[in-house]
């Protein structure tokens, strides 16, 4: 029978009743409800730390994971790449992970996760379905070890569906929660009903520029080289560079999708005081403004109400705001409220 997850347990190793209990709130913020800081029968190691694989893993970050997949794409062995990056650190020691952690990594991003014979089994099935309608439409690459890397694919109802009804399109990449832990990438639309209609579907070993390119440029083959005129993201660098490369500009107008960023207000902002209140004063600049100018109007006085860009406190906080404000055109509705986006 599986555990409570309600239940509160100790800790397995020592039985230390050392914790801290945390609730979620109805804005999806934390809240810290009770803590207890004594260790009464072992003396605690916060270097140890540093060993728990987890841990390990979260001390990769976007800049050095690029980093090591750079180096390693242009031909430099793991421990090379390794010893290098030691070097820059004075010391392994400092680097926060090991070299099978660095090579597990670089596995998991190069191959999709399939099991064996699954990617064989999978394009045997897209190639049998082709034969069957000539129109359904497939796609995949391989890595140089020839295992499955990449594949997209699209059936005839979508590719009839886009005939009518490609002026927008939505992209949307995420995880889906399933034993392959792979990332799920489709294109969708709107149809004349207001429903939504699937576009195309892709399996993507990792999600970087390079593999939205391949696979934007795929489907845009796919669809008779016909881009859409309006094409929503979520918030993604390498989403919008993959764009600018494959998509004919300024033919296809890109934004950010608003409910993905509105999404991560409580979790960038929700440690604030006066977050109910900063919430509410960002989101009236937001969805009340009809101009450009309105909306800066209004947003320069939440950010002035609140002292959000001067208080010590909101100075982590601003660095996230200002950023978003200095992409405005991507994602507030002033700025884009000219362009068709059949409700998305």
């Amino acid at each position: 029978m599986a555990l409570d997850p309600l239940v509160k347990k100790k800790s397995k190793k020592c039985n230390c009743p050392a914790m801290l209990y945390g609730a979620r709130e109805q804005d999806n913020s934390w809240v810290v409800k009770s803590v207890v800081n004594e260790h009464v029968n072992h003396n605690p190691t916060p270097t140890k730390s540093n060993h728990i694989s987890m841990y390990r893993v979260k001390k990769i970050t976007d800049t050095i994971l690029n980093q090591i997949v750079n180096d390693h794409d242009s031909g430099a062995p793991i421990t090379h790449i390794f010893n290098n990056l030691a070097g820059r650190r004075n010391g392994v020691e400092n680097i926060g992970f090991t070299k099978k952690d660095m090579h597990n990594i670089l596995n998991k991003r190069m191959r999709l996760r399939l099991r064996d014979g699954d990617a064989a089994a999978m394009i045997n099935y897209l190639d049998r379905m082709t034969k069957d309608n000539q129109k359904i439409f497939h796609l995949h690459r391989v890595d140089k070890s020839g295992k499955l890397r990449d594949v997209m694919w699209v059936d005839a109802r979508s590719r009839e569906a886009y005939k009518y009804f490609g002026d927008v399109v939505c992209f949307d990449s995420t995880y889906l929660t399933n034993k392959y832990e792979l990332p799920f990438s489709n294109f969708v639309g709107v149809n004349h009903h207001g429903q939504t209609i699937l576009l195309g579907c892709a399996l993507l070993s990792h999600e970087d520029a390079e593999t939205f390119v391949w696979l934007f440029r795929s489907w845009l083959s796919c669809m008779g080289g016909k881009a859409p005129a309006a094409m929503m993201t979520d918030q993604d660098a390498a989403m919008r560079k993959a764009i600018r490369i494959a998509m004919p500009m300024p033919q296809t107008r890109h934004r950010w999708c608003m409910w993905h960023i509105m999404q991560k207000f409580s979790r960038k902002l929700g440690s604030l005081n006066d977050f109910p209140q900063i919430k509410v004063a960002l989101q009236n600049a937001i969805y009340n403004s009809l101009t450009p100018v309105e909306f800066e109007e209004q947003w320069a006085v939440a950010i002035k109400t609140f002292k959000l860009d001067t208080k010590e406190e909101t100075k982590k906080c601003y660095k996230w705001i200002e950023g978003l404000y200095n992409q405005r055109e991507m994602w507030i509705p002033a700025y884009v409220k000219h362009i068709f986006w059949a409700g998305m």
